[in-house]
């Protein structure tokens, strides 16, 4: 209920130059471990990593619900969890499910002996486990698994039962690998998605059978290794015993009990002696956290292991999982979820950019054919380079570096992506027949136009190219996600100077600026005559209409996510 693992010691004496003859070899372990004379216990403890609860925390708080799985006791495995915070019931409040016969029972987990536990009956429905759940934190053993696994019931009553232990319990102790692949089965059964992240060979299974698989790596020189480099850095960690050791021996059954109050006086004098060694905490010097923050910790991380290679050992659980960490860290798992979201949006966010720019050139081009009008090849190209530019910028997001309960959205063809395209297209072709309609005159018949001839700057050509070209830099900036997935817009210089420059450059040429509309071969709308104005400022307050609106049916849209 400590944490420890706990290893009972005996022996049995022999006499010099007495050993065990094959004959006695070969009877089993009943006959030549009698006659044992106990010693003790051996307390083992593996303290945590200085990151494993903080990371637990925050994946929990984006909403995730974490699950641990492990082959340690009931008791020892409870402890750990709710040192991790996946566990947030006490012991005196922790039910244990167990086998009991050929079926399985609750029993409270603090009881020393069966005998001693109070037993509540199993019974396999949703109604009854969450109101265990409501009261008792919820511990299930790999022997509970195995009689359910194994029961003459209807087999898919024993996967619901499983099913349903799998969507509430936070831990699953003493179990076998075959056993970690049953309840990720179970949990992919309920329509959850699973993450496995697990270290050795008995993870296989497991780390196979999830949606995604992670495999980091366990090397204690490593871990000792990371740990003198961090004290270097920010001092010593408050001190943990990795190990506690208590033994004693006694020769005869009645010395056996005093040996053991023995122990546990010394274990409670020493716990004594350290709270009055240790000083009020008002009173100590406020001193810097000696923690390292995630960037700092991954280099020293991969520092050591460029330094001595041997030090990495991959092993099965690389082979079986597609997301292999060469770190010791469960950190990876964050940036998993972090970098997936983030791929995720980014792809979400390239096809809509896609759809609504094949549209917009659609529109485009159909227009200027109806008119006897064509797009320059000098204007084609810089289009073509403004697009190259804004990919290149929107591809080199970054994700944020912390975990968001909002999700993305899972499908391209959900309500809000759809929804959020009809709208800007539509938008986008209300701007274009609206310009259109700004009564600018042509400079030749539409029957004189050849599709194939030389490109002849006109009005209407250079107002249908600044809207066309607004629109293409406005299905960036309005469908570009940011937070809480990625570094918002105004965080993204790049993408952010690279639009504002766009915008800035199409403004000044529909104002008129010679330089730009030499450059882009857009002539003046009869400057000094009464169209200048009925056309051009038209024209800006419609391409500043286009922009707004398209980014607010985006942020509306994504609210029905």
């Amino acid at each position: 209920s400590k944490g420890y693992r706990v290893l009972a010691l005996a022996m049995r004496q022999l006499k010099a130059g007495q050993g065990l003859d094959l004959e006695e070899a070969s009877r089993g372990r009943s006959e030549v471990e009698a006659d044992l004379e106990f010693c003790g216990f051996l307390l083992l403890t593996s303290t945590l990593k200085d990151d494993t609860a903080a990371t637990l925390d925050h994946i929990q708080a984006a909403g995730y619900r974490c699950i641990m799985i492990t082959g340690d006791g009931p008791l020892t495995a409870a402890e750990v969890a709710r040192q991790c915070g996946i566990l947030q019931h006490p012991s005196s409040e922790t039910l244990a499910l167990e086998k009991s016969g050929d079926g399985v029972v609750w029993r409270t987990l603090t009881a020393s002996s069966q005998e001693d536990a109070e037993e509540i009956e199993f019974v396999p429905s949703a109604g009854a486990l969450d109101n265990i759940c409501a009261a008792h934190g919820m511990v299930i053993t790999g022997a509970a698994l195995e009689v359910l696994l194994n029961s003459d019931s209807d087999g898919d009553s024993a996967a619901s039962a499983i099913c349903l232990l799998g969507q509430r319990a936070a831990v699953f102790a003493r179990v076998v690998p075959a056993h970690k692949e049953a309840v990720i089965h179970a949990l992919n059964e309920t329509n959850d998605f699973t993450l496995m992240c697990g270290d050795g060979s008995n993870d296989v299974g497991a780390l196979k059978r999830a949606h995604c698989g992670v495999s980091i790596i366990s090397n204690p020189d490593l871990e000792e290794r990371l740990s003198q480099r961090r004290e270097n850095l920010v001092g010593p960690a408050p001190k943990t015993p990795k190990k506690k050791k208590s033994a004693s021996s006694a020769s005869k059954s009645s010395k056996k009990q005093k040996a053991r109050g023995s122990r546990s006086t010394t274990q409670e004098d020493e716990q004594a002696g350290d709270d009055r060694r240790a000083p009020d905490a008002a009173s100590l010097p406020q001193e810097p956290p000696r923690y390292l923050d995630r960037t700092t910790k991954l280099m020293l991380e991969i520092t050591e292991t460029e330094c001595d290679p041997t030090l990495v050992n991959l092993g099965d659980a690389s082979i079986a999982s597609p997301f292999t960490a060469r770190r010791i860290s469960i950190d990876c798992v964050r940036t998993v979820l972090l970098q997936g979201r983030c791929t995720l949006v980014t792809t979400m966010q390239v096809y809509k950019i896609l759809a609504l720019n094949c549209l917009v050139s659609a529109f485009m081009m159909s227009f200027l054919f109806l008119v006897g009008a064509k797009q320059g090849d000098t204007q084609m190209t810089i289009v073509g380079i403004l697009v190259a530019a804004l990919f290149f910028a929107t591809s080199r997001a970054e994700p944020v570096d912390s975990l968001s309960r909002q999700r993305p959205p899972v499908s391209i063809f959900s309500v809000a992506v759809c929804l959020s395209v009809v709208l800007q297209a539509a938008i986008h072709l209300v701007a274009i027949v609206s310009v259109a309609s700004l009564g600018i005159p042509l400079p030749i018949a539409v029957d004189e136009y050849t599709p194939d001839g030389p490109f002849r700057p006109n009005a209407f050509n250079g107002a249908i190219f600044l809207i066309s070209s607004v629109q293409t830099v406005t299905t960036f900036v309005a469908n570009y996600r940011g937070e809480p997935f990625m570094q918002s817009i105004l965080e993204h210089k790049l993408l952010l100077y690279i639009a504002l420059g766009a915008y800035g450059v199409l403004t000044l040429t529909a104002l008129g600026l010679p330089v730009f509309t030499r450059l882009l071969e857009v002539p003046d709308f009869k400057l000094g005559s009464a169209l200048e104005a009925s056309v051009r400022f038209p024209l800006i307050i419609i391409m500043i209409a286009d922009v707004l609106l398209c980014v607010g049916v985006e942020y509306g849209c994504r609210m029905l996510e």
